[in-house]
C-alpha cells in the first residue's frame, strides 16, 4: 500500500495504490488522521491505482466521508476500477460516498 498526500491552496489529493486491507489499514488510518479531525474545503482521493479493499478500508472511507460531511466540505472518490465499483456497489457505499470517475488536475 502506498499512500501519497497532495495539498495545494484548493483541495487535497491522496492518492492510494495497491491493497488497503486490514494489514495496511492502521497505515492509512494514521495518514488521514489530521484530514478527519479538521478536513480541509474540498478533497479527492484517487483510486486509480488502488488494486483492492477490503472491510477495514471500506471503514476508514467511511469515516472520512463523515467527517467531511460534519464540516461541510467536499469529497470525492475518483477513478475508482471496475472491481473495487463492484465492491462499493455491492455494500451499498455508493449511496453513501461521492464516486467520480473524472480525470484528476495536476496539482504541482
Amino acid at each position: 500500500m502506498e499512500i501519497t498526500i497532495t495539498k495545494n491552496s484548493e483541495q487535497v489529493v491522496i492518492n492510494l495504490s495497491g491493497r488497503l486491507d486490514t494489514t495496511n489499514s492502521n497505515v492509512f488510518d494514521k495518514k488521514i488522521a489530521d484530514l478527519i479531525l479538521s478536513p480541509p474545503a474540498d478533497m479527492v482521493v484517487d483510486c486509480s491505482e488502488l488494486t483492492y479493499i477490503s472491510s477495514s478500508g471500506l471503514r476508514l472511507f467511511l469515516s472520512l466521508q463523515k467527517s467531511a460531511n460534519e464540516a461541510k466540505t467536499t469529497l470525492a472518490f475518483r477513478r475508482i476500477n471496475a472491481d473495487i465499483k463492484e465492491i462499493l456497489d455491492m455494500t451499498g457505499f455508493t449511496q453513501i460516498l461521492s464516486i467520480e470517475n473524472v480525470e484528476l488536475p495536476n496539482i504541482e
